[in-house]
């Protein structure tokens, strides 16, 4: 008789409902410890989980306590960003890496322990802050990472370039608006591919644009000017950024810096576009170049002597006006060695070698160069909720890559040219003399969304079904027309425009032609439009509206 051949039994414990998450709460101290010890915050010098931090304790205007009331994680998570990175580099390794990720998400509200089933998807989302992946890695593990932007001063901080973004927790589809962020690194990801990533991944999400891991986007910007191995990552030049935006169906427009004042107004004019641009800098102590990206902006009043600029056209008179950035004294960043939302200034040159020596006290500033710094600046690298004491972080930028969609052919700097030509050409034209506090802001924008946005404002209702009903093109320039008594307002309610330029975003940069022209002066408003049988901008105004029930009406406010 054959022997049966005994199999041994292992009990393997039943699963639990939820049991891959748990909840901190950051507002006693043992939630403290507890989210510090995910975030690898003790004997870490990388300031970037500080700032993840920051962000977590801070407290809401006014107030004691940190917005951030619950912390969900969430662990074996399966995050696509890390996936495509274990695929094309990771796997290769000998020393096996985890596939698996934890994801936080932060609440506004203290939710109950049972609150996956307690609570509505509805009641979930509304106090949604945010998510951040933590990827299995012993240093720079802050993955993929969306935060909605805590504004401390509401009417004085725009964080303007920020995507929609879904994500699935246990079921509940929560959406929310944000800001996207990654850490680079260093083995698939250097700076800039993590800030291609971060400004197109905010594109894509916002406008329907193309994103990819920042694995491909690697893979993209090395795939014909190899320098070195594409994998581990040693960084991308210009040309490979480029490169990589054009592959993903941007159209990428390489700014030159020239003067601070230009690259301010530059950045700015993107940032109001809600497009993030991709700031190029190179430090001081290193040499060494980095990328971050602009993602919003700050606001100050008054501005009691702003600079004027003056635009000049061949046989015609020029228009002097101010321009909207110099109401603007700092740019929100996210860079991904100093964290999320940090805050960006422009300094002045003359202070940079006792603001250097101060930092980088080993540093030779005859090696520097100083003298060619286009466009000094400081990131501020305090966390004062984490405690982590930064300081600042000089730089220069050098050069501004705007990832530009496919068919927008004109620049902010040339759709301003375009507009102000026309205001002052019907100034001109009309004999009326020109107001000496004119304040222009110009920006690009989809057509179909401005038409919806013009609905809702306080726009005469025949401007608006004008506008409304013009064919335009896919994306507009708008310039804004306004005055220094409304732009120096501490109240927002009064940050009232007169009139603006719509501009088609594919015509050509040197013929004098607009879409519509509506313009608010001396207690009447004047309405143009174009047409494209018009032939020249003379012949569409040959005719146009005239009322004197029109008024100003306040801007575009985000």
């Amino acid at each position: 008789m054959a022997k049966q051949k005994k199999t041994l039994s292992v009990e393997v414990p039943l699963e639990e409902a939820y049991q891959w998450f748990s909840i901190i709460y950051p507002t006693n101290k043992k939630g403290r410890q507890e989210i510090e010890e995910l975030l690898l915050i003790k004997g870490t010098l990388n300031p970037v989980p500080y700032a993840i931090l920051d962000y977590i304790l801070a407290p809401q205007a006014g107030k004691s306590t940190s917005v951030c009331k619950t912390i969900v994680i969430e662990q074996r998570y399966r995050d696509k960003d890390h996936s495509k990175a274990l695929s094309s580099y990771y796997a290769k390794s000998f020393r096996q890496v985890e596939t698996e990720c934890t994801r936080l998400h932060f609440f506004a509200r203290r939710l109950p322990l049972d609150f996956l089933d307690t609570k509505s998807t509805q009641e979930l989302e509304h106090s949604y802050l945010g998510f951040c992946v933590l990827r299995p890695f012993t240093r720079r593990k802050i993955g993929r990472t969306v935060l909605r932007r805590l504004r401390y001063q509401p009417a004085l901080e725009f964080p303007t370039c920020q995507g929609v973004f879904e994500i699935n927790l246990a079921g509940h589809k929560l959406s929310f608006e944000g800001s996207a962020f990654i850490e680079q690194d260093t083995m698939v990801a250097a700076c800039a591919s993590a800030a291609i990533w971060t400004s197109t991944t905010i594109m894509g999400t916002r406008f329907g644009l193309q994103q990819r891991s920042t694995s491909e986007i690697t893979q993209l910007a090395t795939q014909y000017l190899i320098e070195n191995r594409p994998m581990p990552s040693e960084g991308l030049i210009t040309e490979q950024m480029l490169h990589c935006l054009r592959a993903m169906d941007y159209d990428p427009l390489l700014v030159g810096v020239t003067s601070q004042k230009q690259a301010k107004h530059d950045i700015y004019s993107y940032i109001e576009s809600e497009i993030p641009p991709i700031l190029l800098c190179e430090f001081p102590h290193t040499g060494e170049g980095h990328a971050i990206v602009g993602i919003g902006h700050g606001y100050q009043v008054p501005v009691t002597n702003p600079i004027k600029a003056v635009l000049e056209w061949p046989g015609e008179h020029p228009l002097e006006f101010t321009r909207s950035s110099e109401w603007v004294p700092s740019i929100l960043v996210n860079d991904d060695q100093r964290g999320p939302y940090r805050k960006l200034t422009f300094i002045d040159s003359q202070t940079l070698p006792a603001r250097i020596s101060a930092i980088h006290p080993t540093v030779n500033m005859a090696d520097l160069k100083l003298e060619e710094w286009r466009c000094p600046i400081a990131i501020d690298v305090n966390m004062p909720f984490s405690t982590y004491s930064g300081g600042e972080e000089i730089a220069n930028i050098w050069g501004i890559i705007i990832p530009l969609p496919q068919g927008v052919l004109l620049t902010a700097v040339q759709a301003e040219s375009k507009s102000a030509r026309v205001i002052r050409w019907w100034h001109w034209r009309t004999g009326v003399s020109l107001p000496k506090d004119l304040v222009l802001r110009t920006y690009l924008v989809p057509s179909n969304e401005y038409k919806e946005r013009a609905k809702a404002s306080g726009m005469d209702s025949f401007v608006k079904s004008l506008l409304a009903g013009k064919p335009m093109p896919r994306w507009i320039w708008v310039t804004e027309i306004s005055s220094l008594t409304s732009y120096n307002s501490s109240n927002p309610d009064d940050w009232l425009i007169q009139g603006q330029v719509i501009i088609d975003a594919t015509s050509n940069a040197f013929t004098p032609d607009f879409l519509l022209f509506h313009y608010i002066i001396d207690s009447q408003a004047v309405l143009v439009t174009m047409r494209p049988e018009h032939k020249d901008a003379e012949q569409a105004f040959s005719r146009y509206w005239v009322s004197s029930s029109d008024s100003k009406y306040v801007g575009w406010i985000r």
